[in-house]
């Protein structure tokens, strides 16, 4: 008789964990799965929307910075030009009063020149 009960009771609770373990393999584990699918393609698509938003914003500034530096370079040249502009105006004043022989006026507009020659190609390497 005790033998009976105690192999019901066993039964019993074989069933119980064969229907437990059926549960979990056959209904929460798929659903489980899913659930992580779908936080994982959410996480995913987070990230993706940050590492955008850095792009953009990276893009804007190189495309700020390089307007800002293109102006920058036109002032340089513009600044550059009337200061070669007054020199000559001087050196040619100079050669009017006879301060300046012609010779000497034509060797101070040439080194001007070879100088300026020098500073475009730096402003430009530079740039």
């Amino acid at each position: 008789m005790k033998n009976k009960i105690f192999f019901k009771i066993c039964a019993i609770i074989l069933t119980l964990i064969i229907v437990y373990a059926s549960f979990l393999i056959f209904v929460i584990t798929p659903n489980l799965s899913e659930y992580i699918i779908d936080l994982e393609k959410k996480q995913a698509k987070t990230q993706l929307k940050r590492v955008e938003a850095v792009i953009k914003s990276k893009e804007e500034y190189l495309k700020n910075y390089r307007a800002a530096k293109q102006i920058e370079h036109k002032d340089s040249l513009k600044d550059i030009s009337k200061i070669v502009s007054v020199l000559l105006d001087g050196y040619y004043k100079l050669y009017e009063e006879k301060l300046l022989s012609k010779e000497e006026a034509e060797k101070k507009h040439f080194l001007l020149f070879q100088i300026l020659n020098t500073d475009m190609k730096m402003i430009i390497f530079i740039s």
